[in-house]
């Protein structure tokens, strides 16, 4: 370890992320956002955050540093994503290009201008989704920042997200053929990122508002477009012919779109669609705590909490919309999550407290508890 620290390499580099993304796989703590922390000061070290064309490098060398670096920056957002910290600071720090949309055999050791990227499907496409909508969403949170702090204008982040939907679904998505596993997993996951991005826009509305105001205008529009995409995220891992791509995807829980939709069911326990929403936050929870999952934290113990809230103020709401006799009933209907205590119930449902959407938005799951 004191040679991979003292001197890094592109092997070496290579072979730590790789051992990071495998261990996501078996663990979700914060000892992944550590380790991923000491590979980017590792990266950086040896230059990969500036664009290799600095350096005058040959074409392979260039595409083999570009690829890594956005390989490292896209493990980095997914566990800081898991812990809801920010990593703003590398893509402000960086200036290197996203790798080629092309096929590996277009580039070798003696190739010395680089290809011109292809049209259509590539061995980098699938890739090239996702380190695009990493980056759409750190460049989201950048504006948001801006906007809370009246830097940037309102419909900014508006333009953001008709920008990058062009840009996947013209560029890639299209391209895509569902008959062809790998093909239509990009094209799920593409669409899970876009709708996740989404609704991580619409939030930053609301953000700015005070809890009962964002209550009032939870808007039914976002919160289908947060339950459209939690059910992508679950046909992800379900669809028979993405069965070899199992182990990726379970590494993609939907805490935030989890979040928000558990929020939105709390302030609005009325809203079309309660009902699909619940099958679909049940489906994930179910999912995410199978033995076989690696386990998801101390962080998943904050969202338990949030859907018992959430699910006590739909037996309010259900107990006020039907006879009494029925009520015992609907209470065995309802037994997906534990039960709340008496003196749970009555601090969960006092007339002057909602959740304030700041922790809805990317929040820290350490200290998410301490507002419930």
């Amino acid at each position: 370890m004191a040679a991979f620290l003292d001197s890094p390499t592109i092997t070496t580099l290579q072979a730590m992320t790789i051992y990071l993304r495998w261990r996501r796989n078996h663990s979700g703590g914060r000892s992944g956002w550590a380790l991923n922390g000491l590979l980017i000061r590792s990266a950086q070290s040896i230059g990969l955050h500036r664009d290799p064309e600095h350096f005058k490098l040959t074409p392979l060398e260039c595409e083999l540093r570009r690829r890594l670096w956005w390989q490292i920056c896209g493990s980095d957002n997914r566990v800081a994503e898991d812990h809801g910290l920010s990593t703003g600071w590398v893509e402000n720090s960086c200036d290197t290009k996203l790798p080629l949309n092309a096929d590996d055999k277009d580039i070798c050791a003696e190739t010395d201008v680089a290809p011109v990227p292809r049209e259509g499907w590539t061995e980098m496409t699938f890739f090239l989704i996702t380190a695009e909508l990493n980056e759409a969403l750190q460049q989201a949170s950048r504006i948001s920042l801006g906007i809370l702090n009246s830097q940037s204008p309102t419909d900014s982040l508006e333009q953001l997200l008709e920008h990058v939907r062009e840009r996947i679904e013209g560029k890639y998505l299209k391209y895509c053929d569902p008959n062809i596993p790998l093909q239509k997993a990009a094209i799920l996951l593409g669409q899970v990122l876009l709708g996740k991005l989404g609704v991580f826009i619409r939030q930053q509305y609301l953000k700015r508002l005070g809890a009962e105001e964002s209550a009032a205008r939870a808007v039914e529009e976002t919160f289908a477009l947060a339950c459209d995409t939690l059910s992508l995220g679950i046909e992800l891992k379900e669809d028979e012919l993405l069965n070899s791509y199992q182990w990726h995807f379970t590494t993609y829980p939907q805490y935030h779109l989890l979040t928000y939709t558990l929020w939105h069911l709390y302030v609005r326990p009325d809203v079309p669609g309660a009902d699909r929403a619940w099958e679909l936050v049940n489906k994930s929870f179910g999912m995410t705590e199978l033995p076989s999952r690696p386990s998801p934290g101390p962080k998943w113990n904050a969202l338990r909490r949030l859907r018992e809230k959430a699910l006590s103020m739909r037996r309010v709401h259900q107990a006020a919309q039907i006879p009494a006799v029925d009520v015992a009933s609907m209470e065995a209907d309802n037994t997906q999550a534990e039960k709340l205590s008496d003196e749970e119930f009555i601090e969960a449902f006092r007339g002057d407290m909602l959740w304030d959407l700041d922790s809805v938005c990317f929040p820290d799951w350490s200290t998410l508890p301490l507002a419930l």
